[in-house]
Protein backbone atom coordinates (compact mmCIF):
# COMPACT_ATOMS: atom_id res chain seq x y z
CA UNK A 1 0.00 0.00 0.00
CA UNK A 2 0.96 3.35 -0.68
CA UNK A 3 0.73 5.72 3.07
CA UNK A 4 0.66 8.69 0.49
CA UNK A 5 -2.60 7.98 -0.93
CA UNK A 6 -4.30 8.55 2.24
CA UNK A 7 -3.14 12.04 1.96
CA UNK A 8 -1.15 12.09 5.85
CA UNK A 9 0.21 15.58 5.34
CA UNK A 10 -1.84 18.57 6.11
CA UNK A 11 -2.18 22.21 5.30
CA UNK A 12 -0.47 21.39 1.79
CA UNK A 13 1.96 19.46 2.68
CA UNK A 14 3.52 16.99 -0.02
CA UNK A 15 3.90 13.95 0.85
CA UNK A 16 7.27 11.35 -0.20
CA UNK A 17 7.42 7.98 0.34
CA UNK A 18 11.12 7.06 2.05
CA UNK A 19 10.86 3.09 2.22
CA UNK A 20 7.84 0.44 0.93
CA UNK A 21 5.36 1.83 3.72
CA UNK A 22 7.16 4.93 5.12
CA UNK A 23 6.63 8.39 4.36
CA UNK A 24 7.25 11.88 4.79
CA UNK A 25 5.97 15.28 4.50
CA UNK A 26 7.36 18.40 2.94
CA UNK A 27 5.64 21.29 5.03
CA UNK A 28 4.55 24.72 3.52
CA UNK A 29 6.08 27.67 5.17
CA UNK A 30 4.59 28.53 8.43
CA UNK A 31 4.12 24.53 9.29
CA UNK A 32 5.86 21.86 10.91
CA UNK A 33 5.72 18.71 12.07
CA UNK A 34 5.56 15.03 10.70
CA UNK A 35 1.77 15.89 9.38
CA UNK A 36 2.44 19.43 8.94
CA UNK A 37 0.15 19.89 11.51
CA UNK A 38 1.97 21.82 13.40
CA UNK A 39 1.97 26.36 13.08
CA UNK A 40 5.00 28.23 13.24
CA UNK A 41 4.13 30.85 15.75
CA UNK A 42 6.50 34.17 14.28
CA UNK A 43 5.67 36.14 17.26
CA UNK A 44 6.78 34.27 20.19
CA UNK A 45 9.95 36.35 19.79
CA UNK A 46 7.94 39.04 20.40
CA UNK A 47 9.38 41.22 17.11
CA UNK A 48 6.60 43.99 18.01
CA UNK A 49 8.36 46.94 20.07
CA UNK A 50 6.67 49.87 21.77
CA UNK A 51 3.69 47.89 22.79
CA UNK A 52 2.88 46.72 19.47
CA UNK A 53 0.22 43.90 18.99
CA UNK A 54 1.63 40.89 17.12
CA UNK A 55 -0.63 39.06 14.84
CA UNK A 56 0.45 35.56 13.79
CA UNK A 57 -0.20 34.87 9.90
CA UNK A 58 0.75 31.52 8.23
CA UNK A 59 4.53 32.87 6.36
CA UNK A 60 5.04 35.58 9.47
CA UNK A 61 3.56 38.36 11.20
CA UNK A 62 2.05 41.71 11.24
CA UNK A 63 2.33 44.23 14.11
CA UNK A 64 -0.71 46.69 15.36
CA UNK A 65 0.96 49.65 16.38
CA UNK A 66 0.07 52.56 18.59
CA UNK A 67 -1.11 55.51 17.37
CA UNK A 68 2.89 57.19 17.59
CA UNK A 69 4.75 54.24 16.06
CA UNK A 70 4.40 52.47 12.77
CA UNK A 71 6.83 50.69 10.89
CA UNK A 72 6.99 46.41 10.23
CA UNK A 73 7.98 46.21 14.02
CA UNK A 74 6.51 49.84 15.34
CA UNK A 75 10.06 50.78 16.02
CA UNK A 76 9.10 54.38 13.35
CA UNK A 77 7.54 56.89 15.68
CA UNK A 78 5.31 58.77 13.57
CA UNK A 79 4.73 62.10 16.18
CA UNK A 80 7.22 62.01 19.42
CA UNK A 81 4.95 64.97 20.69
CA UNK A 82 1.78 62.58 20.86
CA UNK A 83 3.65 60.87 23.78
CA UNK A 84 3.97 63.91 25.60
CA UNK A 85 7.72 63.64 26.31
CA UNK A 86 7.73 67.77 27.63
CA UNK A 87 6.95 67.80 30.96
CA UNK A 88 3.04 69.40 30.65
CA UNK A 89 2.74 72.02 32.94
CA UNK A 90 6.55 73.55 32.39
CA UNK A 91 6.00 73.34 28.32
CA UNK A 92 4.80 75.78 26.18
CA UNK A 93 4.79 73.44 23.10
CA UNK A 94 6.11 70.69 21.49
CA UNK A 95 7.87 70.58 18.07
CA UNK A 96 7.56 68.00 15.78
CA UNK A 97 10.74 67.51 13.20
CA UNK A 98 10.01 65.53 10.56
CA UNK A 99 12.91 63.53 11.28
CA UNK A 100 10.98 61.44 14.50
CA UNK A 101 12.74 64.35 16.75
CA UNK A 102 11.02 67.27 18.76
CA UNK A 103 12.26 70.19 20.79
CA UNK A 104 10.29 71.04 23.67
CA UNK A 105 9.55 74.84 24.02
CA UNK A 106 9.53 75.87 27.95
CA UNK A 107 8.13 78.32 29.59
CA UNK A 108 9.62 81.20 31.29
CA UNK A 109 11.68 80.11 34.18
CA UNK A 110 11.83 76.39 32.74
CA UNK A 111 15.00 74.89 30.84
CA UNK A 112 16.27 71.27 29.59
CA UNK A 113 15.12 68.71 26.46
CA UNK A 114 12.37 68.13 28.14
CA UNK A 115 11.48 71.44 30.24
CA UNK A 116 12.34 69.43 33.75
CA UNK A 117 14.79 72.32 35.09
CA UNK A 118 14.06 75.43 37.14
CA UNK A 119 16.21 77.57 35.81
CA UNK A 120 17.66 80.08 38.43
CA UNK A 121 16.64 83.82 36.91
CA UNK A 122 18.90 85.58 39.35
CA UNK A 123 22.02 84.45 37.90
CA UNK A 124 21.77 87.02 35.68
CA UNK A 125 21.49 90.02 38.19
CA UNK A 126 18.49 91.65 36.30
CA UNK A 127 18.00 94.27 39.31
CA UNK A 128 19.61 97.49 39.22
CA UNK A 129 20.79 99.93 41.59
CA UNK A 130 20.87 97.75 44.44
CA UNK A 131 17.51 95.96 44.42
CA UNK A 132 17.50 92.71 45.52
CA UNK A 133 16.57 90.08 43.03
CA UNK A 134 13.91 87.03 44.65
CA UNK A 135 13.84 83.97 42.40
CA UNK A 136 10.43 82.68 41.77
CA UNK A 137 8.81 79.74 39.32
CA UNK A 138 8.39 81.81 36.51
CA UNK A 139 11.12 83.98 36.59
CA UNK A 140 12.26 86.60 39.61
CA UNK A 141 10.91 89.92 41.12
CA UNK A 142 12.95 93.00 42.18
CA UNK A 143 12.83 94.26 45.52
CA UNK A 144 13.92 97.86 44.94
CA UNK A 145 15.76 100.31 47.29
CA UNK A 146 13.99 103.13 48.91
CA UNK A 147 15.22 105.56 45.56
CA UNK A 148 14.30 103.04 42.93
CA UNK A 149 11.09 101.39 41.50
CA UNK A 150 10.05 99.43 38.52
CA UNK A 151 10.77 95.70 37.95
CA UNK A 152 14.05 95.78 37.39
CA UNK A 153 14.54 99.06 39.70
CA UNK A 154 15.76 101.19 36.89
CA UNK A 155 13.72 103.98 37.42
CA UNK A 156 14.42 106.42 40.31
CA UNK A 157 11.08 107.67 42.55
CA UNK A 158 11.24 111.66 42.44
CA UNK A 159 11.13 112.64 46.17
CA UNK A 160 9.16 115.75 44.40
CA UNK A 161 6.22 113.43 43.68
CA UNK A 162 5.17 113.37 47.92
CA UNK A 163 5.22 117.54 47.78
CA UNK A 164 7.21 117.34 50.94
CA UNK A 165 7.92 121.31 50.90
CA UNK A 166 5.16 123.38 52.35
CA UNK A 167 2.96 124.84 50.03
CA UNK A 168 2.39 127.98 51.54
CA UNK A 169 5.89 128.81 52.27
CA UNK A 170 7.78 127.30 48.93
CA UNK A 171 7.59 128.35 45.68
CA UNK A 172 9.24 124.78 43.53
CA UNK A 173 10.39 121.50 44.88
CA UNK A 174 13.28 120.12 42.96
CA UNK A 175 15.42 117.20 42.82
CA UNK A 176 19.31 117.04 43.02
CA UNK A 177 20.53 113.50 41.72
CA UNK A 178 23.48 112.14 43.51
CA UNK A 179 25.06 108.56 42.60
CA UNK A 180 23.52 107.53 45.54
CA UNK A 181 20.28 108.75 45.95
CA UNK A 182 17.54 111.51 44.69
CA UNK A 183 16.88 114.16 47.05
CA UNK A 184 15.64 117.78 46.39
CA UNK A 185 15.69 121.13 47.82
CA UNK A 186 12.71 123.42 48.23
CA UNK A 187 12.28 126.93 46.82
CA UNK A 188 11.06 128.95 49.59
CA UNK A 189 9.39 132.32 49.32
CA UNK A 190 11.14 135.68 50.27
CA UNK A 191 10.71 135.36 54.43
CA UNK A 192 10.90 131.20 54.70
CA UNK A 193 13.39 129.29 54.92
CA UNK A 194 14.07 125.38 56.08
CA UNK A 195 13.38 122.00 54.42
CA UNK A 196 11.30 118.88 55.18
CA UNK A 197 13.31 116.02 55.04
CA UNK A 198 12.33 113.39 52.51
CA UNK A 199 11.17 110.04 53.65
CA UNK A 200 9.08 106.77 51.74
CA UNK A 201 6.62 105.38 53.84
CA UNK A 202 5.91 101.89 53.01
Amino acid sequence: MNPCDFSPCQNGGQCQLTGNNSFSCRCPTGYSGQFCDNQLNYCNSNPCANNGICINTVDGFYCLCSIIYTGQTCSIPLNPCLSQPCVDNNTISCINHNDSSYTCECRTGYTGSICAQATNSCSLSPCQNGGTCIDTINGYSCQCTEYYQGSDCSIPIDPCSSNPCVASGSISCQIDANTTNYNYSCTCQPGHTGKIEWKIIR
